[in-house]
């Protein structure tokens, strides 16, 4: 309903007040101004309405304090996620009366904002209801047999309220038993739970049904573990490892920045990764995770990963990563710090809880190194941008991404690695990026809560190495410098080497395919390779390579066939029209290394070794 309908609507059906009719007539002149602020407690009644449906009924009451014209607000994104989201969309069947019950006129201001003519009311009460199917970790869902609310999606805030205490109540099926949260609940038997600020509530996920909920304590920290669904494992053996992954973070963290913790695991069909909040996370769990073991490092992998982040991201925040910007892009340079360095800390932690061994550490830091420098878009792109334009780019991936961008995560996470290398080596082993991560949590958790500038970080690090490393983050970081991997695990006496025995298999043309009704798809073309230079397209259809059929089946065969040939020509179907590309298939071959020990590395290299790897004196 629009505003001239709806202000039409409340002349016929109400008594209006003329202070109503010209809100509604400023509104429509002046969407953006404001008419006053709210600041008062918020109650919120989140229905479970429709299971059938998937519709939630939320009503929100506040206070008008005379204002008038209070507005509500629906983030468009989810923190943690960096991405326009537009929940709003969701949003249907809204109405707005005071606390009397009669209605009261509005009118949205923009998208994602509705605006309510307070006409002298004390209270404004607003209604409206969310449809919620989406069984990813960043949306709401609802059926028949669970709830899970994703506040961001669900939950508007009062403008000028969001600093307010928001109170929340479920109404929820009588049969459904458990309600998983990380918001505090002041009386277990009533199904009410209290926020300190909008931003406490956006950050606690809520998980309504008949979820198995196991609770645990680490070191008088109590824990819990909330289990939708089922898959190859039961469910209690998994919390001796969440034991060790706990042990394994807080004693290289030190201090602890919740008194609670909760893991919402949701174990189904597909998986859907993790994702933080203050005080839980939420990882969604393929069901086949668990076995065989190297399926089940993963899996441990995601644990530690999020579980770092109630640190690194949650406790330890970076510009401009809150207080939140819910309408629009909070765009950072530091998401390398954010998502990077907890990747990087999200193994070393199942190292030293022992949950994987020294050899596939190792293992998986040369394979780090190596899908890096196959990445071409590491010459174009560095990781202060990539981190500001994961809103447009990180999430919005196309068949040219992997030639133009690299990921924070992985690159951010190798930049990790080389500076702490670097401090163990340049302070002979008595600082690590440990200390950094450790005074980052006490200068701007404990002493002075607030988000960290780029420059404080730098800083830090500074502090600690006791070095001047403005080359290192210019390279780095905000340039595409190649890192000296070779130089900085030579620091703990290990040697990368390139890994010349030969290849076995086809030639390599750079490229991907997909198959689409028995016929071969294009998807991706390296830049640089074969495939490249022979002129070859995304959704070209590969037909034959010189007088050989191409099919799924048939494919590497053929290619086998060509691997003593210097050239061949690869006919291709674009648009419905054949072409015949010349395929040159001289040697391209993707970067491969090794990884291992130096034959005799001195002290200060066996020492890094040592405290590096978790190694028992």
């Amino acid at each position: 309903m629009n505003s001239v309908d709806s202000m039409a609507k409340a002349i016929r059906q109400f008594r209006i007040s003329l202070p109503t009719i010209c809100f509604f007539l400023i509104s429509l002149l002046f969407p953006q101004t404001s008419f006053g602020q709210v600041q008062s407690p918020v109650d919120i009644r989140i229905n479970v309405a429709d299971t059938t449906g998937h519709y939630y009924e939320v009503n929100l009451s506040t206070e008008a304090e005379g204002a008038s014209v209070v507005k509500f607000r629906m983030p468009v994104w989810t923190p943690g996620s960096y991405l326009i989201r537009e929940f709003e969309q969701h949003v249907f069947d809204f109405s707005a009366h005071n606390e009397s019950g009669a209605s009261l006129a509005w009118s949205k201001e923009n998208k994602n904002t509705w605006a309510v003519a307070g006409d002298g009311a004390k209270t404004v009460k607003i209604r409206y209801r969310v449809y919620a199917f989406d069984l990813s970790i960043r949306f709401s869902f609802l059926d028949a047999d669970r709830a899970f609310i994703n506040p961001s999606s669900v939950c508007m805030f009062v403008v000028g309220s969001k600093d307010s205490q928001y109170r929340v109540e479920l109404s929820y099926p009588q049969n459904w038993t458990s309600i998983s949260t990380g918001l505090p609940r002041p009386d277990p038997s009533e199904p009410i739970f209290v926020a300190e600020d909008y931003d406490q509530l956006v950050d606690c996920p809520i998980e309504i049904g008949t979820q198995q909920v196991i609770p645990f304590e680490v070191d008088d920290i109590p824990y819990e573990l909330a289990v939708t669904g089922s898959g190859n494992v039961s469910a209690d053996t998994l919390v001796p490892y969440f034991e060790q992954i706990i042990h394994a973070t807080t004693e290289i963290m030190g201090a602890v920045p919740f008194d609670r913790y909760v893991f919402l695991m949701r174990v189904g069909e597909r998986g859907g990764g993790g994702l933080e909040h203050r005080n839980s996370c939420v990882l969604g769990v393929n069901r086949w995770s668990f076995q065989p073991a190297s399926r089940f490092r993963g899996f441990l992998g995601l644990v530690s990963h999020e579980f770092f982040h109630a640190w690194n991201v949650k406790a330890i925040h970076p510009e401009p990563l809150g207080p939140f910007n819910y309408s629009e892009e909070n765009h950072s340079t530091m998401l390398w710090i954010a998502e990077g360095f907890t990747s990087y800390y999200g193994r070393r932690i199942l190292l030293k809880a022992g949950l994987t061994s020294k050899p596939s550490y190792i293992s998986s830091i040369r394979n780090s190194i190596q899908s890096l420098e196959r990445t071409p878009g590491r010459k174009w792109q560095s990781l202060s941008e990539a981190s500001f334009d994961a809103w447009i780019k990180a999430y919005r991936t196309n068949e040219n991404s992997y030639n133009t961008t690299i990921s924070y995560y992985s690159k951010g996470a190798l930049v990790g690695l080389a500076l702490d290398l670097l401090i163990r080596h340049e302070t002979k082993n008595k600082r690590s990026l440990d200390d950094v991560m450790r005074l980052l949590y006490k200068r701007y958790v404990e002493d002075q809560p607030r988000a960290y500038a780029y420059q404080e970080f730098i800083q830090i690090c500074e502090e600690v190495s006791k070095q001047n490393l403005s080359d290192f983050f210019a390279g780095y970081v905000d340039g595409t410098t190649e890192i000296d991997f070779k130089k900085y695990l030579g620091y703990a006496g290990y040697e990368l080497r390139p890994d010349t025995t030969q290849e076995s298999g086809p030639p390599n043309l750079g490229m991907r395919w997909r198959s689409s009704g028995g016929n071969l798809i294009v998807t991706r073309v390296v830049a640089n390779s074969p495939a490249y230079h022979s002129g070859l397209n995304v959704n070209d259809e590969l037909i034959a390579i010189n007088q050989f059929r191409l099919n799924e089946s048939s494919f590497n065969r053929v290619r086998e066939m060509m691997k003593e040939s210097d050239s061949a020509t690869l006919t291709v179907n674009r648009g419905g029209m054949i072409r015949k590309l010349p395929l040159k298939l001289k040697e391209w071959h993707l970067p491969r290394y090794s990884l291992s020990k130096k034959e005799e590395p001195n002290s200060l290299e066996k020492s890094i070794a040592k405290s590096w790897l978790f190694e028992e004196e």
